[in-house]
């Protein structure tokens, strides 16, 4: 059994998951954004990362993306899986804001693109050992969140000046 700690970090696109990748590698993991699935096993049994604490950012975008398959790899592995989420007016906004595209909202308003997306991802809700509703907190309040409760040392909840 792993006592390193592997993180699963997935939610809903805008909900802030790189975000919250961003603060997981100022607190001293080892991460990886939109990795494709069938990959994750080889990283973390890589010579470099067998001892490394490790953040994996998995969402739609990924290759080979599956709730279920995630909800398996999370089990086999131990990993501690966070879930992000948001209201669907706040990601709309986030969204209109940023000018981005949602990735499942090619063909579709991004309305339609959140929920669907959320359909795809109820069993990694379910399963999440940890929610977070992003919708009412700010980047600050989240990598706080985060660093409360991830941070691998006293020294990543540290306040750094440079």
């Amino acid at each position: 059994m792993n006592t390193r700690p592997i993180l699963f970090i997935t939610g809903l696109s805008g909900a802030g998951i790189s975000t919250s990748l961003k603060a997981l590698e100022d607190c001293g993991y080892e991460v990886f954004d939109n990795c494709p699935i069938t990959h994750i096993e080889a990283i973390i049994n890589e010579d470099g990362y067998k001892d490394r604490a490790v953040a994996f950012g998995l969402d739609t975008r990924a290759r080979a993306f599956g709730a279920d398959t995630i909800v398996t790899l999370s089990e086999t592995l131990n990993a501690t899986t966070v879930f992000l989420n948001a209201t669907n007016d706040s990601l709309q906004a986030r969204f209109s804001e940023t000018r981005r595209k949602h990735p499942l909202a090619k063909d579709r308003t991004i309305l339609d693109g959140i929920i669907h997306e959320r359909e795809l991802l109820k069993p990694l809700m379910t399963h999440a050992h940890k929610t977070i509703d992003t919708t009412d907190l700010s980047v600050h309040d989240l990598k706080r969140v985060l660093e409360t409760d991830y941070a691998l040392s006293e020294d990543g909840k540290r306040l750094s000046v440079t």
